[in-house]
């Protein structure tokens, strides 16, 4: 009888190491790869190019007079002095949409004071 248990039991293991490395070979193998060649299979050739840099471009710079620019420093520093500013207008709107004509008006009024204090009528 002990001699059917192991023959049974020596039968069991061989079936299931059998049997997980055939249920095995159906998943898919996986292996370590590199940042970059990763990049290459996604990519393909792209991937080898480097990335160029944007161009930035330098912004215009205006050509004034020294006439004009004495008058801009002149008005700069007078602005700079302000403490408190009003400003007072209309708003008019002619409109004329599929033949029909509006027109509005309307009048605004502001100020300004420091630090934050500002204030619409």
């Amino acid at each position: 009888m002990k001699v059917a248990r192991i023959a049974a039991a020596a039968g069991l293991a061989v079936a299931v190491l059998l049997s997980s490395s055939i249920a095995r070979a159906d998943e898919p193998e996986v292996k370590a790869v590199k940042a970059t060649e990763l990049k290459k299979e996604l990519l393909g050739d792209d991937a080898a190019k480097p990335v160029p840099k944007p161009v930035v471009k330098k912004a215009p710079t205006a050509k004034i007079s020294a006439e004009a620019k004495a008058d801009l420093d002149q008005i700069t520093a007078a602005y700079q002095k302000l403490t408190a500013l009003e400003v007072a207008g209309t708003l008019t709107a002619d409109i004329s949409v599929g033949g029909q004509i509006q027109n509005q008006k309307s009048e605004f009024r502001g100020s300004f004071g420091p630090p934050t204090s500002f204030a619409t009528r």
